[in-house]
């Protein structure tokens, strides 16, 4: 039932009982006994239904507030944004993820922000009259601002190939700075304080002054017209369309070339506060209600729904027709440029960042999920409640970029309209105390769903390992308050220490409750565990359609080297199986999953995975060595898929396990696709089995950094994490001598992205024409923390 409906049934049933005319007292007594219980059954019912569905706010905590300003660059692949607590965020558009955030340098308020090609830098103007170009890497090629271009700023520029710096001074000076000596040129005196500026590649530009002017041509060449009114916004297309915004409401473009007024309309009621621009003439208006327009052929369209507040900054793409919208609501809303339909948000907050629909699909960091919620009267669920369902990795990259399509289905209403509550769960152990390691615990978990008709099912896990399915002892289904419910009772074997167990329930849209949690204390236990380390690397591939890889083998070698000899565990020993090449088999890999069945709770398993990896619709595959094609039904064959993998790990008795895949599409590079459903799949691999994952795509075994580095970047910066002797890189937070799961996942993830940006510079000369690595596609390390960290060096 709707929300809509369950309004209308609660109206029928209120006309139902009003009370009419009553005989006699006594009759009148028991009409009222009736209508009062009739009254509160009714309630009963509407809360009940209340209760499971709603129409949902999405609620950002630690929102920094409104975004003071957005860029994008020239190629669409990086985005850039002052967010609300001054620092800029640098947003990768391929990757679909927030890069970078930098810190405000000292400048004070933002009142504009501009980002080199590829997110090298990023230009930054104050309210104070201040500039800075701030690098973001240390291969950015760009100098400091020199001091007629940093100081007495009413306003700056980009050109779009990142060259160049366009900047008017207060004193009506305009000039040009190339950014990677710093050499300044006059390109114009204007007759009063510069306020807005744009430049193209040829040396075209654009400028406003406080007079109310508006100046176009090139140096040498500039003429000066008059616009209906003061301006309030600027912009410039690659093509030298201008379309300015004044304080009356009028969005007028123009072309700089000719100093021609193209067209001119009024659609807004006040001050326009944002322009975008695109070649063609084409161009996107906002202002401070948040009302957004579309600007073409000389006319005007308004969206049919005004966005959150004043909108700060504008970037309009031609193909596919793109909108990026920065709004007071402390998001980047990415539109649809010709249905104005919103198809993302992009948030940056105090803990990290997210990517959101109005279906509820999402992408992020995992330690922002918690933040960005979906909120109703009864509860407030995290967006990755629907994670089955709805997490789309590359979220981002696929709302903006071309060619590219969404993996998991629309439901059939968006969570932003209709949204229906998790099961509700319940839990008990016995005995609650004096147990004994080894001693069965009987866990029973109730788990009734008020959503739905479906019966809900039942995950349980003790110290985040999920338990496995040999232990389950009864399982029966029913009704509880007329809503479906199942029952699982497990017998789990006591680990020594904390017995920290946690229930879920799973219903509607697969969303995941509240965990139930229960702790028992067991006395006992034996010695300190073993390490198992299992570690396949698979150059050689014997199927056509799958070229050989370079390094995979010697970084699974060089991951088993790292455990068997260059650290210090703090465990009784490694136990080491090292399957490498042909050895590498879907049977033998298989086999030794099946292996570490016999492992005790107290030991550590480490699975590393190297060699080509392969989305299909239904599952993300590990190829084995003896796959004999490169079709769909030979991978499915000779694969190792994610649920294989995950029902092995589920088994495995020990309850700190690590798995580590490091995978590379069948081409010469990666497809973004299959980057992203590796991780869609191994993200619900962690979830369902409770175990650390730390993955990553390889760009492509022809990528020039392999030659300089000797292994896959991923496995480089894992690799280096554990560098240093007592003073390992890894460990950081807190530095205490030990290097955990958690550490290692956030040192890889910071790591990757500045080697990559490093190795570009130096090899610059060996990439040639293939474009350097930049260009080539590189899915970001993601680690995937579901268990309890534990240590893995000392």
């Amino acid at each position: 039932m709707s929300v809509r409906s369950l309004v209308l049934a609660v109206c029928g049933a209120a006309l139902l009982l009003a009370p009419g005319p009553l005989p006699v007292a006594r009759d009148a007594e028991a009409q009222s006994n009736i209508l009062r219980y009739s009254t509160r059954n009714l309630g009963r019912a509407v809360q009940s239904q209340t209760r499971a569905i709603f129409r949902p706010t999405l609620t950002i905590r630690g929102n920094l507030g409104p975004v003071q300003g957005l860029t994008i660059d020239s190629d669409w692949t990086t985005a850039a944004t002052a967010v609300g607590n001054g620092s800029i965020a640098l947003w990768d558009l391929q990757e679909g993820a927030e890069s970078q955030r930098l810190p405000n340098p000292g400048l004070g308020p933002l009142r504009e922000i501009h980002v080199g090609p590829g997110g090298g830098f990023v230009l930054l103007g104050s309210t104070g009259n201040q500039a800075r170009v701030l690098p973001a890497s240390s291969g950015s090629g760009v100098a400091p601002l020199p001091a007629a271009a940093s100081t007495g700023v009413g306003a700056l520029g980009l050109s779009p190939d990142g060259n160049e710096a366009i900047v008017g001074r207060t004193d009506g000076t305009i000039l040009a700075v190339t950014l990677a000596s710093g050499t300044v040129r006059q390109l114009h005196r204007a007759g009063g304080p510069v306020t807005h500026v744009a430049t193209t590649d040829t040396g075209t530009f654009a400028a406003t002054t406080s007079t109310g002017a508006l100046l176009l041509g090139s140096p040498g060449s500039v003429r000066t017209v008059q616009p209906s009114g003061s301006i309030t916004a600027l912009a410039m297309a690659a093509d030298g369309t201008v379309a300015v915004g004044t304080g009356g409401g009028a969005v007028e473009i123009w072309n700089a070339t000719t100093a021609q007024r193209l067209s001119a309309t009024t659609p807004h009621g006040g001050a326009v506060t944002a322009v975008a621009a695109a070649p063609g003439g084409a161009a996107v208006s906002g202002d401070a209600s948040g009302r957004l327009v579309r600007h073409a052929g000389g006319g005007a369209t308004t969206a049919p729904s005004p966005l959150p507040g004043r909108i700060s900054g504008l970037a309009l793409r031609a193909n596919p027709n793109r909108i990026l919208a920065a709004s007071a609501d402390g998001t980047v809303h990415v539109l649809d440029g010709q249905s104005f339909r919103q198809l993302a948000r992009m948030i940056s907050n105090q803990g990290g960042w997210a990517v959101v629909s109005p279906e509820g699909r999402y992408d992020g960091a995992i330690d922002t999920y918690a933040d960005v919620v979906w909120s109703t009267p009864a509860a407030d669920m995290p967006v990755d409640t629907y994670a089955s369902s709805l997490y789309e990795p590359g979220l981002l990259s696929k709302s903006v970029q071309p060619g590219m399509t969404l993996s998991t289905q629309t439901p059939s209403v968006p969570i932003s309209q209709e949204i229906r509550l998790p099961p509700e769960v319940s839990l008990s152990v016995s005995p609650t105390s004096g147990a004994q390691a080894g001693q069965t615990l009987t866990v029973t978990v109730t788990v009734v769903n008020p959503s739905s008709d479906t019966i809900p099912t039942v995950r349980l896990f003790n110290n985040g390992k999920r338990v496995a399915p040999d232990v389950i002892v009864s399982e029966s289904t029913g009704t509880q308050d007329g809503n479906p419910s199942r029952t699982v009772t497990f017998g789990v074997p006591a680990v020594a220490g904390a017995n920290q167990f946690s229930a879920v329930g799973v219903g509607w849209q697969n969303g995941t409750s509240e965990p139930a949690t229960a702790t028992v204390q067991a006395a006992g236990g034996g010695n300190t565990g073993q390490l198992y380390l299992t570690s396949v690397g698979i150059n050689a591939y014997r199927a056509s359609g799958l070229e050989p890889l370079n390094f995979a083998a010697n970084d699974a070698q060089s991951v088993a080297g790292l455990f068997q000899s260059r650290i210090r565990t703090p465990y009784a020993g490694v136990r080491n199986t090292l399957l490498l090449d042909r050895n590498a088999t879907k049977g033998a890999i298989m086999a030794h999953l099946k292996s570490l069945r016999t492992v005790s709770d107290r030991d550590v398993v480490v699975v590393y995975l190297a060699g080509h990896g392969k989305a299909l619709n239904d599952d993300w595959y590990f190829l084995a060595a003896d796959v004999t094609a490169a079709s769909a039904g030979a991978i499915r064959s000779h694969g190792v898929s994610a649920q294989e993998l995950a029902d092995n790990l589920r088994r495995i008795p020990a309850q700190k396990v690590l798995l580590l895949v490091d995978s590379c599409g069948s081409g010469a590079a990666l497809q973004q696709f299959d980057g992203f459903e590796q991780r869609r799949f191994l993200d619900s691999l962690s979830r369902e089995t409770g175990v650390h994952v730390l993955t990553a795509a390889r760009a492509g075994q022809e990528a020039p950094e392999y030659a300089v580095l000797n292994h896959g970047l991923f496995t480089y910066a894992f690799l280096q994490g554990f560098e240093g002797g007592s003073a390992r890189q890894a460990d950081r937070a807190p530095r205490d001598g030990q290097v955990t799961v958690v550490e290692i996942k956030t040192y890889v993830e910071d790591m990757v992205p500045v080697v990559v940006k490093s190795l570009e510079k130096q090899l610059a000369q060996v990439s040639g024409a293939r474009g350097g690595i930049l260009n080539r596609t590189m899915v970001t390390p993601v680690g995937i923390s579901r268990g309890a960290d534990f240590v893995l060096a000392r």
